[in-house]
């Protein structure tokens, strides 16, 4: 199987290229950013999101624990400065 090229190391690209190697797919990931970047949507993480990650095997609970700065029951989401 010819390898696969992955263009942006988002969240959509990294998914792509950890599920492509988990199941023996040679591939590269590419990015423009250095990392780690600022990058502030990728700071929220729902509840699911976190059990996903963990029943994956891409993170443990006590690295997510490590890597959590904060828990909030509560969400704002804006459009610009207008609060949605």
């Amino acid at each position: 199987m010819n390898p696969v090229v992955i263009v942006g190391a988002g969240p959509a690209g990294s998914a792509c290229a950890w599920r492509l190697a988990s199941s023996g797919t040679r591939c590269l990931l590419l990015d423009k950013a250095v990392f780690p970047r600022e990058k502030v949507c990728g700071g929220a993480l729902s509840p699911h999101g976190a059990s996903l990650l963990v029943s994956k095997g891409m993170v443990s609970e006590s690295e997510l624990d490590t890597l959590s700065h904060a828990t909030h029951r509560r969400m704002s989401f804006w459009d610009g400065s207008r609060r949605l």
